[in-house]
């Protein structure tokens, strides 16, 4: 688990808006650290009533692809498809408005236009800016990031185990919270 604090020391020490985004999605997601480096653009529905149908609030679609260009991978391995552009299935996790506002944030200030791959998460420096950033670059900067914020070795199931401390009861809502079922499909 974090220490109390700690995401908001981290925000004060990153670096770059794709650092932010990472701490918040980290925090308020209860994203694995591959589940978030795995992301397309294709997968967020960041507005409500979004046109997969499946979740009327913000929320974005975990999908296992074993192709990613970085070697992030999701552990769930849920069902999903993109038709007409729109994915639907996978599995399926709400978005907080703070993870929202991250994410215009990198998009509008650091994010690559019209980068072919389509992943959410970028290399920023370096021969490979622009490029999908691997799992282990996530990890170096929240380590790095831990260290300038004077906390002990930041790791990101640490942010998942914070995650569902503070989640006590399932909520009434018509999408899963991050680690439960979608509405109305059962767990196998």
């Amino acid at each position: 688990m974090l220490p109390d604090g700690a995401r908001e020391r981290l925000l004060e020490t990153a670096n770059a808006a794709r650092d932010r985004l990472v701490v918040t999605w980290l925090a308020d997601g209860g994203l694995r650290i591959d589940e978030l480096c795995g992301l397309h653009l294709v997968d967020l529905h960041l507005r409500e009533n979004a046109a997969c149908g499946e979740c009327r609030a913000p929320h974005l679609h975990v999908c296992h692809r074993p192709g990613n260009p970085n070697r992030a991978e999701a552990k769930s391995k849920r069902p999903w498809r993109v038709e007409h552009g729109i994915v639907t299935g996978g599995l399926i996790k709400r978005v907080s408005p703070a993870m929202v506002h991250t994410y215009f944030e990198y998009v509008t200030t650091e994010h690559p236009r019209g980068a072919g791959h389509g992943m959410l998460l970028v290399q920023l420096h370096g021969a490979a800016t622009g490029q999908p950033w691997a799992p282990v670059g996530a990890r170096r900067m929240l380590g790095q990031a831990g260290k300038r914020a004077g906390l002990r070795l930041v790791k990101p199931h640490a942010f998942r185990h914070s995650f569902t401390s503070a989640v006590s009861t399932p909520p009434t809502a018509t999408c899963s919270s991050p680690g439960t079922p979608a509405a109305g499909r059962r767990r196998r």
